[in-house]
């Protein structure tokens, strides 16, 4: 279906998630952005919870709201629209698991609000104090100047673009010091369970 399409009507701000997704059912590609805009954050937080830190993060992710957008006229509102998008993302997530050959759960994850998501309930990412240790101290690896946008996105969800007027710097720095910074991520991750290993 592309990309994304912008959302420049401001009324469907104020609709509920369910009014959108039967929007969305009906060709409203406004209206499925609007979901993209509410929800991607919580969609990657899951998909972090169950697959961890993988390359290919952003394409599962892309994967989940295309699934959405395909199977829109599924939705019965028989359970809320939240509800339904965590099973999704879930089921998606581990198919990804499969292909890659991982059968254990990840246990990286990346801070305690991941386990009160507003609106939904029953999110089963449990980290142990022992293991935000560990993921706090591959985060501590990464470059200072590449860890603020790190940290802001991924962690606390700002936009590329909050974080660029934030910071003050341009866009395309803000996107490669991302790029760099999950780069070293992934190393310093990967030390850490090769390091478990040997011990």
């Amino acid at each position: 279906m592309g990309a994304v399409p912008r959302n420049d009507n401001p009324g469907l701000q104020t609709g509920s998630d369910e009014q959108l997704i039967r929007r969305v059912a009906k060709g409203d590609r406004a209206a499925f952005r609007e979901l993209f805009d509410r929800h991607h954050v919580y969609v990657r937080r899951i998909v972090l919870g169950h697959c961890g830190f993988t390359e290919d993060l952003d394409d599962i992710v892309q994967d989940v709201f295309l699934r959405v957008y395909k199977r829109a006229s599924t939705f019965r509102g028989e359970a809320s629209f939240s509800s339904w998008l965590y099973r999704l993302s879930i089921n998606i997530a581990l198919d990804a698991m499969r292909k890659q050959g991982r059968t254990r759960k990840a246990f990286v994850s990346w801070s305690d609000d991941l386990q009160n998501v507003p609106g939904e309930k029953g999110l089963d990412v449990v980290l142990d104090e022992e293991q935000r240790v560990r993921v706090q101290q591959a985060i501590g690896r990464i470059k200072k100047s590449r860890r603020d946008v790190f940290v802001l996105f991924e962690l606390e969800g700002h936009t590329l673009q909050d974080i660029s007027e934030n910071l003050k710097i341009p866009m395309s720095t803000v996107w490669s010091r991302l790029h760099k910074a999950r780069k070293e991520f992934i190393s310093a991750w990967r030390r850490m369970l090769a390091e478990e290993e040997v011990s």
